[in-house]
């Protein structure tokens, strides 16, 4: 895999209470999902045995717009894929038309792996337990 990381020149300074995550751009169907967020950063990575560009949005979503985020990306998100937010140790991940919120250790965050399994998504490609405190990973 080929990666290169860029920094987006429109990121907004400041942002304080935010929740932090991830969108792959690909994974949206209505990419309008990405004027919710403020992108902190990005990755675009290649991945030559796919022939494929995958890109990996690092975002924040204000305190007070993340129900409706949430909302939003449950029916953008493309079926197979899923979002993260995370913030104080808190974690909602956002499925098509389906969310788990947990914290480390609760059967919540067993449960979300097992439905993103169960709809085609790899456990190598779930580390919530590690994304809880590293968002952007």
């Amino acid at each position: 895999m080929i990666t290169k990381k860029t920094m987006n020149k429109e990121k907004k300074e400041g942002v304080s209470n935010a929740w932090q995550g991830v969108i792959l751009e690909e994974s949206l169907s209505d990419k309008s999902l990405l004027d919710m967020v403020t992108i902190v950063g990005t990755n675009v990575s290649k991945l030559e045995s796919e022939n494929r560009v995958m890109t990996f949005h690092q975002v924040e979503v204000p305190a007070s717009s993340e129900q409706e985020y949430v909302a939003k990306a449950m029916k953008t998100i493309k079926p197979a894929f899923y979002t993260h937010l995370c913030r104080d140790g808190h974690m909602t991940v956002i499925y098509q038309g389906k969310t788990f919120s947990f914290v480390d250790g609760d059967p919540q965050l067993i449960e979300a792996i097992d439905y993103g399994k169960s709809v085609g998504i790899i456990s190598e490609q779930m580390p919530f337990q590690h994304l809880i405190t590293n968002p952007f990973d």
